[in-house]
């Protein structure tokens, strides 16, 4: 028998066995607290009732999450299923027989590095793939552009996974992509299209729930991020002033709010009347799109008061007086159409990406 989780996105550490009972501990990101975020592979438990419990869940960045977590399994790494989890005395157990010798478990779909990678090789036939800067471990970054620049036309921008574990950002950059390109001569008419699919390679690569090579949650760095440290964020930033915003969204997931919800940049100061009916306009277009959406649940207007500058969404809306939002997608499922075989998946996630744009249509002659 072995578990490991030395690939790419992988996360997991070993204690303990006796039996079929393993003892597991999430490892924290480098140089920062955070843990969630989980991948492993099991080998030789084929036939064997198994009993896999995460012995530091309840030390995690978010253990209200766990309350109603499923755990993933695959044994390609295509094909992913919910398998029985709960939550027990600080503990995530995880518990399946396996039907195969090799079998990976994962806190959500994952959508590691390489797969970014692949992805984005067999865009480049299709939209201008340009390189934006290094990470601290080297790794490449991206910013994509998809139709011709024009004076007339509006600019958007979409950034994901600036939080590396929120796969489900990945996913629907995908289905972003797929739409854009479908539909490039309508959707590009008026607008150009602006995307850093993945804000945090390294962090991705390395299996964090959060933060990059040097410890730092990015979406906390807009406001004056240090290019030594957050090379990530300062390039992104750099480009989009040299190109300028009309629109933007980050993408990401929420580990506990059970909902597909946007935040606004409300709590800025210099937030314009103007902003506030975009906002309101563009969550009326999007309530139409997509059942997937809704406005009762999100979060508090002064949840992030204290690091309301550093946030993207907040940076980008007081900097271009924009149509600004964070968008967050749930791990678990969307409690107001549940799927209880599924939950929220890398398909919803594609899918929810083309009401995102057909919204952005609606509002787009205001912008």
């Amino acid at each position: 028998m072995n578990i490991s989780s030395n690939f790419d996105s992988g996360n997991i550490e070993f204690i303990s066995q006796h039996d079929n009972i393993f003892q597991l501990n999430l490892r924290r990101d480098s140089h920062a607290k955070y843990a969630q975020w989980f991948y492993f592979a099991v080998t030789g438990q084929a036939g064997k009732p198994s009993q896999f419990q995460i012995m530091n869940a309840g030390e995690s960045s978010y253990p209200d999450a766990w309350a109603t977590s499923k755990a993933l399994m695959s044994y390609d790494r295509k094909h992913w299923v919910r398998v029985p989890t709960r939550y027990e005395d600080q503990r995530l157990i995880i518990e399946h027989t396996p039907k195969h010798n090799l079998v990976y478990y994962a806190y959500f779909t994952p959508y590691s590095y390489e797969d970014y990678l692949n992805w984005l090789s067999n865009l480049q036939m299709q939209c201008s793939v340009n390189f934006l800067t290094h990470t601290l471990d080297g790794r490449m970054m991206h910013w994509l552009q998809i139709g011709d620049a024009a004076p007339h036309k509006k600019k958007c921008w979409f950034i994901a996974r600036q939080h590396a574990g929120e796969a489900m950002a990945s996913w629907f950059i995908e289905g972003l992509l797929e739409k854009l390109l479908k539909d490039k001569e309508a959707l590009t008419k008026d607008a150009v299209f602006y995307i850093v699919p993945l804000m945090n390679p390294d962090g991705v690569a390395r299996g964090h729930l959060r933060a990059n090579a040097h410890g730092l949650d990015l979406n906390r760095q807009w406001k004056n991020p240090d290019p030594k440290f957050c090379p990530e964020v300062f390039m992104t930033r750099q480009k989009m002033h040299e190109i300028g915003v009309d629109f933007f969204m980050d993408v990401h997931g929420d580990e506990v709010l059970p909902y597909v919800f946007l935040a606004n940049s409300r709590d800025n100061l210099q937030h314009t009347e103007r902003q506030k009916k975009l906002e309101d306009a563009y969550c009326e277009a999007l309530l139409q799109a997509s059942p997937e959406f809704q406005t009762q649940y999100g979060y508090e207007k002064s949840q992030f008061s204290e690091s309301t500058p550093t946030l993207a969404c907040n940076y980008i809306s007081e900097h271009f007086q924009c149509l600004s939002f964070t968008l967050e997608m749930p791990f678990i499922d969307n409690a107001n159409l549940p799927d209880a075989k599924e939950g929220w998946s890398p398909a919803r996630s594609r899918k929810f990406a083309e009401a995102t744009l057909a919204a952005l249509t609606a509002v787009l002659p205001s912008l």
